[in-house]
């Protein structure tokens, strides 16, 4: 998702930061909060905030 110009990832396996990519000056940057264990989410931007509207949460199925 694109939020204020910075390319940022969401979710994931386990617990993880909302990591933004700014492309301009080719730098990380990592949220103070944690997004615990979640995936398959769709985040929308309301009113200059990231609102995660839909997804799952916790372990899904086991990898082979």
């Amino acid at each position: 998702m694109v939020f204020n110009g910075e390319l940022c990832l969401i979710g994931g396996h386990g617990d993880h930061t909302i990591d933004c990519f700014d492309p301009s000056t080719h730098i990380w940057s990592h949220s103070a909060a944690i997004v615990p264990d979640q995936h398959h989410i769709d985040p929308v931007m309301y009113k200059e905030e990231i609102w995660i509207m839909t997804g799952f949460h916790g372990v899904w199925g086991k990898h082979i």
